[in-house]
């Protein structure tokens, strides 16, 4: 059904005692709708002239000017003219299964406008309107020659039935982000990070490569589209022929950059995968650091991951145990447990050979003082450091990347290269623990080849849950505005930001550091704080209500930092279908088959020439002549 309504006297004003109230009120007559059910309630409107409006009163039947109503009646607030308003007509449309269900929903709205008559007018039916003409004039939004009210912004504002105030109507949608446009500051080519929503504004929206290297910091809990957005933009620097590292635990955006990296580029890239146990590829921390101030930082960073105090003799066996393997060749972090505690006579003759033939003279003095303590005091030494590394050689998956004696690949051939780099270290396989200690070991090796080398052009490093990556010893303010300067550029993605916590400064050093922002729907208390860091051009609510893949960024540009925005995340790439091409050539040029890399382990701990000694037989012996 469809009628059109008008008010008695256009002239006097309606009751609007609160208008979200009223607002609320028209809101809630349309509640508890079925999928079949449809209503519909229409205002066209023009705006009303300040004196002589051209209105139809249905009351006198002729037209009313301004030189009828009385001046007194206006002044003392009884008549509407000289108000800023409209002209309106309104109507109601209804769709239901049953003729008695449509009249049910009509009188509903009806009802609720009535609820605004007073004394003077109220809303009523148009006579003489058929309902075929009334459902042609919907269909067109169509105006009237004769509009049957009169409404003021106020009137107007209650009967319109807008979400004023926030109200708790079921059915109605959860308020919505502000869309917020991309000023030309803002680039359309670069590295692309999605697309502007801002209605008949609609464009890329890019980061300029000579600004990516400053940084990007990616908010977003899981399921907001954090991770697609990682991966498109990691498939557009690998298209553009930089260098692209891409380390998690997780294993997501391994997968995606992986599907996503261009024919061209297949022999460029190298595949670390923990999941790949049968031709592990090699990295051995120590071979990276063969400067003295090298195996110093890594003995800090051990030291500073647990951040506790276990007394003088675990940094000082850290110290001292990664410089004597430092300076043995062929030997790796996981040979430190040995180094420590030999578990049998051919590993404490190792051991021996091993500290005699240290040529650091304050070195190998420290380990002659150990050895000469009991067993007992060795122990009493060594477990603290035991309890620190044990999952990197108890955990096959890592023992046999870290634990062989020549490097597959270094960092410093990767970043001065602009190869690709995937790394995954799947937490669910290995644990958390051991995949967030051996990230960090590499997050170290990178940081400390980064200052070695001299890159052609940029490289980026992708750190999805980056904060249990980067608890190195160093300030972390320091860490960003060093890899900054020397050419690579880091983007950093987490959850939220309680997770910054477990690392002293982190959440300061990323929010000053990291240029380009992109923020998904997130949390009240991050939506305070990103509020605050965006500033007065958004609000919480903003950042509370953004929809799937979309967010409220700004974009580091020549000029500065722009304005926020709001765009939504490119949807994911189509697979180039090269995954397992990717696979076969790095495992060719990287990999060595799990046979031969356990073999050396084993190898390695025993004293160069020592083989094998037969075992004594037992009992009476014949002797030989």
């Amino acid at each position: 059904m469809a009628v059109e309504l008008g008010i008695t006297n256009p002239l006097k004003p309606l009751f609007v005692p609160v208008v979200e109230q009223v607002a609320t009120t028209v809101l809630a007559s349309v509640q508890g709708l079925t999928t079949d059910e449809v209503v519909l309630l229409q205002l066209v409107t023009t705006p009303a002239p300040r004196e002589n409006p051209l209105i139809s009163s249905p009351d006198t039947g002729r037209w009313k000017g301004g030189s009828t109503a009385d001046t007194r009646q206006r002044k003392n607030g009884g008549d509407k003219r000289g108000e800023l308003g409209v002209l309106a007509v309104l109507r109601i449309g209804v769709r239901a299964t049953t003729e008695i269900r449509a009249r049910h929903l009509h009188a509903a709205v009806s009802s609720a406008l009535a609820s605004v008559r007073s004394p003077n007018t109220r809303f009523k039916k148009k006579l003489g309107v058929p309902k075929s003409v009334v459902s042609r004039r919907i269909e067109r939004a169509a105006g009237s020659l004769l509009y049957g009210a009169q409404l003021s912004v106020t009137e107007l504002s209650a009967v319109i039935g807008w979400p004023i105030g926030s109200p708790h109507v079921a059915g109605l949608p959860v308020g919505r982000t502000r869309q917020l446009p991309a000023g030309s500051a803002v680039p359309s080519v670069g590295r692309v990070v999605g697309t502007s929503n801002f209605p008949g504004a609609e464009r890329p929206v890019a980061v300029a490569y000579c600004e990516a290297t400053k940084h990007m910091h990616v908010l977003g809990p899981t399921g907001t589209g954090k991770t697609t957005l990682l991966a498109n933009m990691a498939a557009v620097d690998m298209r553009q022929g930089y260098g692209v590292i891409v380390l998690e635990s997780k294993g997501d955006l391994f997968h995606l950059a992986m599907n996503a990296v261009p024919r061209s580029r297949i022999k460029d890239t190298i595949v670390l995968d923990v999941n790949d146990t049968a031709y592990p590829v090699g990295f051995n921390i120590l071979n990276s650091s063969t400067s003295h101030s090298a195996v110093d930082e890594l003995s800090a960073l051990i030291t500073s991951i647990y951040g506790d105090n276990r007394g003088v003799y675990a940094p000082m066996l850290l110290y001292y145990g990664l410089h004597a393997l430092a300076q043995t060749p062929g030997c790796t972090f996981i040979d430190l447990p040995t180094l420590l505690t030999p578990q049998s006579p051919e590993e404490a003759a190792w051991r021996d050979q091993l500290v005699r033939d240290v040529t650091s003279r304050d070195v190998r003095q420290f380990w002659q003082r150990y050895l000469n303590d009991s067993r007992k005091d060795q122990d009493r030494m060594a477990t603290p450091v035991h309890n620190r590394i044990w999952q990197l050689a108890v955990r096959p998956e890592i023992r046999n990347i870290i634990g062989q004696s020549t490097s597959s690949f270094t960092f410093e051939d990767v970043l001065s290269s602009g190869k690709i780099l995937l790394i995954n270290l799947n937490g669910t396989r290995v644990g958390e623990m051991t995949a967030s200690l051996t990230g960090t070991l590499l997050m170290n090796a990178i940081y400390s080849a980064v200052r070695m080398v001299r890159m052609k052009k940029p490289s980026f490093l992708y750190l999805d849950e980056f904060q249990d990556f980067v608890n190195l010893p160093v300030n972390a303010a320091d860490l960003l505005a060093k890899t900054r300067s020397f050419g690579l550029g880091l983007v950093l993605a987490h959850q939220d930001l309680d997770q910054l916590s477990k690392v002293r400064g982190l959440e300061q050093a990323v929010l000053a550091n990291a240029r380009t922002k992109a923020v998904f729907q997130t949390s009240a208390r991050d939506a305070r704080t990103m509020q605050r860091e965006f500033g007065r051009w958004v609000s919480e609510d903003d950042f509370l209500n953004l929809g799937a893949y979309e967010a409220i960024g700004r974009i580091a540009t020549a000029d500065g930092v722009s304005a926020p925005i709001t765009f939504m995340a490119n949807p994911p790439l189509k697979p180039t279908g090269y995954a397992n091409a990717i696979r076969a050539a790095s495992r060719t040029a990287y990999g060595r088959p799990i046979e031969q890399v356990e073999a050396e382990i084993e190898a390695r701990r025993r004293m160069a020439g020592d083989t094998a000694r037969p075992k004594p037989k037992l009992g009476p012996q014949k002797w030989e002549k």
